[in-house]
């Protein structure tokens, strides 16, 4: 069984459409990078707060989403499968007082949904991530990044 008819290609004769096509597709993902003003980062760079229900009964995230719309810039998700009954709600840091305002949305979220008719609920998980914590997991990927592409170079040169 062959993949090809004839396995013969031509890399070398290939290789300036190749690079040109690398060239774009990096160009676009710096363009976009500079258009949104940042990568997407998730909490554990951007610091938040992130709290994991488990409610007695089944909830979609649609009635958690409108239970909490007293809460500004929240993400609801499913957490684990579905019959498990599970929600994660992230926070971002809102405030200049962010230690502070971490454990208010923590707490916001809970009083609004207890204020709800979602049924009894109950905290499994919470973690509340500061800026400072935040920043030093973001410089320790980016060397980390950086690190492992100098020891790629390296090991293509040799």
């Amino acid at each position: 069984m062959a993949l090809f008819k004839t396995p013969n290609i031509d890399f070398i004769g290939l290789r300036w459409p190749a690079l040109a096509l690398s060239v774009l597709v990096i160009a676009v993902g710096v363009v976009v990078t500079v258009v949104r003003g940042s990568l997407p980062l998730g909490i554990d760079f951007s610091g938040g707060s992130l709290i994991i229900l488990k409610f007695e009964q089944p909830v979609g995230e649609g009635a958690v989403r409108d239970a909490l719309a007293v809460i500004p810039e929240k993400v609801i998700q499913q957490y684990g499968d579905i019959g498990d009954n599970e929600v994660l709600v992230r926070l971002p840091i809102s405030g200049p007082e962010e230690g502070v305002s971490l454990e208010a949305g923590a707490n916001d979220v809970i009083a609004a949904l207890e204020g709800g008719a979602l049924g009894d609920f109950e905290v499994i998980g919470q973690e509340l991530v500061g800026p400072v914590i935040g920043q030093e997991l973001q410089q320790r990927g980016i060397n980390a990044f950086v690190f492992a592409m100098a020891g790629i170079l390296v090991y293509i040169g040799l």
